[in-house]
């Protein structure tokens, strides 16, 4: 990150880091990654599912507080 790591680059099945974060509950990894200006927007490619949604439907509530207070 320090070096200029682009935070929005997306897997193969193109989804974002920040997507994936949430999904998996990574609370750590998802303040960091909003910190630095990821794109809270994303969508996943196949669903259209936000970051936020996605979030929400895994149970994610933690990471749910923070993209609504960051979002």
């Amino acid at each position: 990150i320090n070096n200029g790591a682009n935070l929005d680059i997306k897997n193969m099945d193109i989804n974002s880091n920040l997507l994936i974060a949430a999904e998996g509950d990574y609370v750590n990894i998802v303040k960091l990654l909003i910190k630095n200006k990821a794109n809270i927007n994303h969508k996943d490619q196949w669903t259209k599912q936000t970051v936020l949604r996605k979030a929400v439907q895994n149970g994610a509530d933690k990471v749910v507080e923070i993209l609504l207070t960051n979002g």
